[in-house]
């Protein structure tokens, strides 16, 4: 969440749309989606992982830092990361109720 928010605001600022921020923030977007999907086993790690390649890949090869590329990818990395972090883990939680069963006990409204 923190990598999104980081790489959101460096499109705003031009000494900080260079391609080693792209670089550094991509390899440490895989290594955090490499954290997720091996250790946390949560499937939804990948995104961030392919976007941390692209990253990676677009600053070292294409050293293409337009501020667009980082506002752009930084929202979808903040964004994903505060999901994963909102929601609870895939294992856990899993089980055979129905979705209206399920919106049945999130939303319980008081008898009068």
């Amino acid at each position: 969440m923190f990598l999104g928010m980081w790489l959101f605001l460096s499109g705003f600022v031009q000494d900080l749309t260079t391609p080693l921020n792209l670089i550094i923030c991509g390899i440490v977007a895989v290594i955090i989606s490499l954290y997720g999907m091996l250790l946390l086993k949560r499937k939804r790690a990948i995104i961030p992982g392919l976007l941390g390649v692209w990253l990676a890949v677009n600053g070292y090869v294409f050293e293409n830092s337009t501020p667009l590329n980082f506002i752009f990818i930084g929202f979808i990395i903040g964004i994903l990361g505060f999901s994963c972090v909102c929601r609870p883990d895939d294992e856990k939680y899993q089980n055979n109720k129905t979705l209206q069963d399920h919106l049945r006990n999130c939303i319980k409204f008081g008898k009068n």
